[in-house]
């Protein structure tokens, strides 16, 4: 059914665009999963070329050559779901602002994504290059993380019965949800300058660092990524809180249960490293557990305004019906 004034707001999007941008979330995460493989395992010159690898298409004599340019197939893969994520939002859903806005944005985000993986490779990964490909992909994770969310969104005209009245404002949705996407942004860029500058091994103790054999330098980078968690971390504490006691009658408690369980992973996660001297498939693991966090955080913010946002809807709606009668 329509909303008062003829508008399409109240249809949801068709299962093909929900199941293919559903496809493209998961695989934007596991490509970034990838690439961090391929930087700590040092194969992010395994080709010298692009977008072939020397030459190949499939290069099979060596791990660190195979695991670059199978790294390239995956981005080709995400590229293709992602530009078709935009064609279905386009075609099924362009009365969808929220859907169909942030398609479209992730289609040029991939496209400049993929401009950044070729000029890493041909500027041998100078860490400027090598941390921009990193934060364009976080950046790229979010965007289809919103699209899948909302996507998935179902107008709730006649849906009273499922989130009764929230009692949330879109307005508070938004300004706590910009609190959370900043403070976990910075806890990922700053742990990405400590993998681009080489700093993951200079400083064996958690929480705190010793000045000793490793370059000061180094040392200071350690202390501002983990300066930005204690900062972060307090500022996602006091979110959590009141997004617990605010937004459970969206439906969003179970996520806020996810989130806080992988920010207490992610911090674990980044303990260890330090302490066993960042071994590869820690750095690894702590990567993919940022990213996984990322997403959680984009996905809880996304549901809290899309669902309040189609509250308000709903609510016109009604004062709309009570006015005609």
């Amino acid at each position: 059914m329509a909303g008062p004034s003829g508008s399409q707001g109240a249809y949801a999007c068709p299962a093909i665009l929900r199941r293919v941008s559903t496809l493209a979330l998961i695989t934007t995460y596991l490509l970034i999963v990838l690439g961090s493989t391929v930087r700590v395992t040092h194969s992010g010159m395994g080709c010298r070329s692009w977008p072939l690898c020397d030459g190949h298409l499939a290069p099979l004599d060596n791990f660190h050559s195979a695991i670059e340019q199978y790294h390239r197939y995956g981005a080709a893969i995400v590229s293709v779901l992602v530009y078709y994520t935009g064609f279905l939002a386009w075609r099924h859903c362009r009365h969808q602002r929220r859907v169909f806005i942030p398609a479209v944005i992730s289609c040029g985000v991939i496209l400049l994504q993929v401009g950044l993986g070729a000029l890493t490779v041909l500027t041998h990964n100078a860490p400027v290059t090598v941390g921009m490909h990193l934060l364009g992909g976080v950046l790229e994770l979010g965007i289809v993380t919103v699209v899948a969310i909302t996507a998935h969104g179902k107008a709730l005209y006649q849906s009273d019965r499922v989130f009764p009245s929230s009692g949330v404002a879109k307005s508070a949705v938004v300004r706590w949800s910009l609190l959370a996407v900043l403070a976990t942004l910075g806890i990922i860029i700053t742990g990405s300058i400590v993998v681009n500058s080489h700093a993951a091994q200079a400083c064996p103790q958690w929480p705190f660092c010793s000045y000793g054999a490793a370059p000061a330098r180094l040392v200071d980078f350690q202390y501002l990524h983990r300066a930005t968690v204690l900062v972060g971390g307090l500022l996602l504490l006091v979110f959590f809180v009141r997004a617990w006691n605010g937004w459970r009658s969206l439906g969003v408690g179970p996520l806020i249960v996810v989130d806080i369980a992988l920010f207490g992973i992610q911090v674990v996660a980044g303990a260890l490293s330090a302490v066993l001297r960042a071994p590869a498939d820690i750095q690894d693991l702590h990567l993919a557990i940022a990213a996984l966090f990322w997403a959680g955080i984009i996905a809880l913010v996304s549901m809290a305004w899309d669902r309040t946002s189609n509250l308000e809807r709903a609510d016109g709606d009604r004062e709309f019906r009570v006015l005609e009668k």
